[in-house]
């Protein structure tokens, strides 16, 4: 099989009508199937480099908690590289199963639940911050991952409907092909999804912000405690 007859199974089309609109998704998808190819060459299971993918994010998280907030967040930032690298692994070797999935959702899930409190956390340790933003960043996560699979849920939509329903349809995950008819809501989705998605601008703005220094962490926690709210 060619490399792209092999890139094409890793991440079809219907991942990549969004994901090639993400910040993060864009850098990570061009180093993520070279890492999938060793994987599926060494017969390393999905479920096993979704495991690996977790452990790098305690790894992450932990650094974050501890106040060393460059190496956590570039710790971290493969946390989401290698949550690709399993499905990509899955879907070549054609290795699924119901307890893989579980796996992956509480992978992401976590990703969303502890990423942003780990950083307040570690900014409270140093008393940088307040309990209540610690507790503010829980709670917006906690909402967010409450409602996220609301939203990844499939919408039959009739072709009647108006302009502006059309726009609230193409807010659901499954809506890729009403996207493509309807630009405003397609832009809408990709704009707030490069916002709030793991995919998206969280991890390059944790590693830019951790550089910068703790001013521009405050300004993290509260921009996406707002964001995920």
């Amino acid at each position: 099989m060619s490399y792209r007859s092999v890139k094409d199974i890793a991440y079809p089309e219907k991942k990549r009508e969004y994901g090639n609109w993400l910040v993060y998704s864009i850098i990570l998808r061009k180093v993520s199937i070279f890492i999938t190819l060793f994987f599926v060459k060494t017969g390393i299971s999905p479920n096993f480099v979704t495991l690996l993918s977790f452990s790098i994010g305690l790894a992450g998280m932990f650094y974050l908690y501890l106040g060393e907030f460059v190496e956590g967040a570039v710790i971290v930032a493969f946390w989401k590289l290698f949550d690709c690298v399993d499905g990509e692994v899955a879907r070549i070797s054609e290795r699924f199963s119901p307890i893989g999935n579980i796996l992956e959702m509480l992978n992401s899930n976590s990703q969303y639940l502890f990423l942003v409190p780990s950083v307040a956390a570690g900014l409270l340790r140093q008393n940088y911050i307040s309990v209540e933003a610690l507790f503010l960043s829980f709670i917006a996560m906690g909402v967010f991952v409450s409602i996220r699979n609301f939203y990844n849920k499939k919408i039959n939509h009739n072709e009647d409907v108006s302009f502006w329903k059309e726009v609230v349809y193409c807010q659901f995950k499954s809506s890729g092909v009403l996207r493509q008819k309807n630009r405003v809501g397609g832009y809408i989705y990709y704009f707030r999804y490069n916002l709030i998605a793991q995919n998206g601008i969280i991890y390059p703005a944790l590693i830019i912000c951790a550089f910068l220094g703790v001013f521009w962490l405050k300004i993290f926690i509260i921009a996406f405690s707002i964001l995920y709210f």
